[in-house]
């Protein structure tokens, strides 16, 4: 009788080529709805139905096919409503909260879920607020409360994704390659929409968009910001800094990678993008990682001390250089003195009313101790007749004006408790991927649960919630075998 011999890796490779015809099928069935001009019903049921096959069958496919759906979900939806025209509600929003509940569900089915960190309880203890919170009369229904779910919920689903599955290796494939990767792309079509215009169905959005009052996408009242294939020139912004900090860690922990070539034409994309905070954020989370590379407190708050002055000494001289350069591109010279007028004079700037209005919301907090409502500071209060608006700018005074006191304070400190997290892995296993999510996390700050940052919050919370499955395997790790620290350089490993 003849044996058949069977390659040890066979059945890797042979999952590996179905993910990825699976995969293919999604990228099929997209080209095909956004080129026919299916309606978003249809559109949305073929997505849907391919993300939870992928979900039920291979999970880290789904993560990263879902991940890139929400990253390019601002040109898809651009698409869409050009070629099948505008709904007053947009089903592809739907998409991926779906898709990443079909997989939560599974993950519960499975009994993989478990609140076994202080992270993760404090994260069971904020979904609990946010599920009461979904009832709340006062802001204006049921279906505020819904829709506010698809905001603020949703987010904290990645979590427990990221740290149910083992998602060590998608975490850090997506630090070191598919982010900057990524960023790049995004920053050549910006640049491509700075210097030279917006394709064809992009500028059919713009103007609606321009029709419709959307102050933001509007500099001095003339100059339309970039956005590449993002749903808004924030989310675009803020993934140009998320990117920075991929393609400076290496950098930091004294590492050569391809990628920290892409480091200029990141920084040149987001200073023309002109959103300060951006800017600031972006350079906030370079310093953090440059200063968490010391072994001990006395050295990293020696290397903090000196990267916030060489750091800032070279921005502040840099800005005033390019202060008394002048462009013959009237679009590019706006774009310029607004960024650095906004950076030299931020009491002059729009910050201070930002500020204003993140204050306000904490102060509407406390004003209402029980909260308005989950849905209260989004976008669905205001379509669905609420006489809530679209939030305060800032997820701390959002979390506060929706959830209340004990819902905003429950906020603030999961999000400290999660940066000390991400800090502990880093100080004790020297995990490059704890660095760049740190980074990252600084790069978003007051943006972690940020209505329309759909691709943005769901990054964040599925790092955050891989890192600290991270923490729980290291420690189980310790106990059987202790595992010495070799130095202050990024272990090879996670």
């Amino acid at each position: 009788m003849q044996h058949i011999q069977t390659h040890p890796h066979a059945g890797h490779e042979h999952a590996r080529w179905t993910k990825g015809v699976l995969i293919a099928v999604v990228a099929a069935l997209l080209l095909a709805f956004l080129q026919t001009g299916v309606s978003q019903l249809v559109a949305a049921s073929l997505l849907i139905a391919v993300g939870a096959a992928l979900s039920l069958l291979y999970a880290d496919a789904a993560i990263v096919a879902t991940l890139l759906y929400l990253i390019f979900l601002g040109d898809i939806r651009r698409l869409v409503s050009r070629n099948a025209g505008l709904v007053s509600q947009d089903m592809l929003l739907v998409v991926a909260p779906v898709v990443i509940g079909v997989l939560f569900l599974r993950l519960l089915f499975e009994r993989k879920i478990r609140a076994d960190t202080p992270l993760a309880k404090l994260v069971v203890a904020l979904l609990c607020v946010m599920a009461l919170e979904i009832v709340n009369p006062a802001q204006g229904g049921l279906t505020v409360g819904v829709a506010g779910a698809l905001y603020y919920i949703v987010p904290l689903i990645w979590f427990w994704v990221g740290r149910s599955l083992p998602t060590e290796k998608i975490a850090g494939d997506l630090v070191r390659v598919f982010f900057p990767l990524l960023a790049a792309l995004a920053a050549v079509l910006g640049l491509y929409q700075t210097f030279y215009g917006y394709l064809s169905f992009e500028a059919h959005w713009v103007r609606q968009q321009i029709a419709g009052g959307f102050a933001a996408l509007i500099i001095n009242g003339s100059v339309v910001r970039a956005f590449s294939f993002f749903t808004s020139p924030s989310e675009y912004s803020l993934f140009l800094g998320l990117g920075l900090v991929c393609c400076a860690a290496p950098l930091v922990v004294g590492r050569k990678r391809l990628v920290t070539l892409l480091i200029p034409l990141l920084v040149w994309a987001l200073f023309l993008e002109s959103v300060r905070a951006a800017v600031v954020l972006a350079a906030m989370a370079v310093l953090a990682m440059i200063s968490l590379t010391g072994r001990n407190s006395e050295q990293m708050f020696t290397r903090a001390f000196l990267a916030v002055v060489l750091g800032g000494g070279i921005m502040y001289f840099g800005l005033h250089r390019l202060e008394g350069m002048d462009s013959t591109d009237t679009r590019m010279e706006t774009l310029k003195e607004h960024t650095v007028d906004g950076l030299l004079n931020p009491g002059e700037s729009s910050a201070s009313g930002h500020l204003e209005i993140a204050v306000f919301g904490i102060k509407d907090g406390l004003k209402h101790p029980l909260g308005e409502g989950l849905g209260s500071t989004t976008m669905a209060a205001t379509k669905m007749g609420s006489h809530g608006g679209a939030g305060y700018e800032n997820d701390v005074a959002n979390m506060f004006a929706s959830l209340g006191v004990v819902g905003g304070l429950l906020y603030v400190v999961t999000i400290l408790v999660a940066l000390y997290t991400v800090f502990v892995i880093w100080r004790d296993r020297r995990s490059f991927v704890a660095l760049a999510t740190f980074g990252i996390l600084v790069s978003q700050l007051g943006y972690w649960l940020q209505g329309g940052h759909y691709a943005l919050v769901a990054i964040c919370w599925f790092l955050i919630g891989s890192v600290d499955r991270a923490g729980v395997n290291a420690l189980a790790a310790a106990v059987a075998q202790p595992v010495p620290v070799r130095s202050g350089r990024a272990h090879p490993a996670y």
